[in-house]
């Protein structure tokens, strides 16, 4: 019996010497990659709070009488959302992840922005007073002549109230896109940010009646439209930086000077005599200028975003942008 489990002892530390080595790293290893990685997830969260608050202050600064509105950062916070209370706009670090630029963002920021300055958050708490008040006397009354239709009448004037909602979630979106545009920001970022957000998020492609926000299919056809219209009144310019450089023509060499002969009567009506040569320089052609004007750039834009939205093929969009940047030549 011994010598049996001296040998399963011997098997087994055979195959545990010829099994695949694991690699554990050492509690100090740990400690200092853990306290590497902290300190990149602070300056992370640093660098998106200078961020927000960058875009916030432009913000701000296109509403007349401000509200008072600190904007923070939800840290660790995964999921897409942003939100505005009193005195606060919040957004989650899954928003600052899911919005890729600061166009998207102002977007998101403005939206919330639009709730303070439309006053619907004074509002959305004494509308949630008021029905909740209406809700229950409703669900007393009924009850007392049939119970369990009380539940139900209360649900109904609940939900309609959150319909009522939508209307704000609208005016919100069109506010916020113009303090956007206004603050230099491309409007049509947030149709990026409504499409993106129905393909990741398809919960968002349809929106019931008793729904708190729109569909994001309602709402990117209406910043569609904004979009459109603030670029074609000149509330938003495109940025030089984001144009293709118009063509510019090689320079002429300067012309050689042309020698002509220059008369030199000795009385009237004598023919000329020992004509000297006068150099007369050639005049010189206009300077082809880089930039192209503030107009070309509105003109610019909005060809762009009627290729983005389909409205003009690509043949038809180079046409004319090459049109526009040759000074319609």
């Amino acid at each position: 019996m011994l010598r049996t489990i001296t040998a399963v002892v011997s098997l087994s530390l055979v195959l545990i010497a010829c099994g695949p080595t694991v690699y554990r790293p050492t509690l100090e290893e740990v400690q200092k990659e853990e306290a590497r990685l902290t300190a990149r997830s602070k300056e992370y969260y640093r660098q998106q709070k200078e961020r927000v608050a960058r875009i916030g202050k432009k913000l701000l600064a296109q509403v007349p009488n401000p509200p008072e509105v600190e904007f923070t950062v939800v840290e660790g916070e995964q999921s897409v959302n942003a939100g505005a209370t009193f005195g606060r706009i919040m957004v989650t670090a899954g928003m600052l992840h899911f919005a890729r630029t600061d166009d998207e963002l102002a977007a998101v920021l403005g939206h919330e922005l639009g709730h303070h300055t439309q006053s619907h958050i004074s509002e959305g708490l004494a509308t949630g007073i008021i029905t909740v008040v209406a809700a229950t006397a409703a669900a007393m009354a009924l009850d007392s002549v049939a119970p369990g239709m009380g539940r139900i009448a209360g649900g109904l004037i609940q939900g309609t109230a959150q319909h009522a909602n939508q209307n704000k979630e609208f005016e919100a979106d069109e506010v916020g896109l113009r303090y956007a545009a206004a603050a230099g920001y491309d409007p049509q970022a947030a149709v990026d940010v409504f499409e993106r957000m129905a393909i990741e998020v398809p919960q968002t492609l349809t929106a019931e009646f008793f729904a708190s926000h729109p569909s994001s299919p309602e709402r990117l056809l209406a910043a569609r439209k904004i979009a459109d219209a603030l670029v074609a009144s000149g509330v938003y310019v495109a940025k030089a930086t984001t144009t293709p450089p118009a063509a510019v023509s090689a320079p002429t060499p300067a012309a050689a000077p042309v020698t002509v002969p220059v008369v030199k009567p000795d009385r009237a009506g004598d023919e000329p005599d020992d004509p000297g040569p006068a150099s007369v320089p050639s005049t010189p052609r206009p300077a082809v200028s880089a930039e192209p004007t503030p107009e070309t750039y509105v003109s610019l834009r909005k060809l762009h975003h009627d290729r983005r939205a389909g409205r003009i093929s690509r043949e038809d969009y180079e046409a004319k942008k090459r049109e526009l940047l040759n000074g319609g030549e």
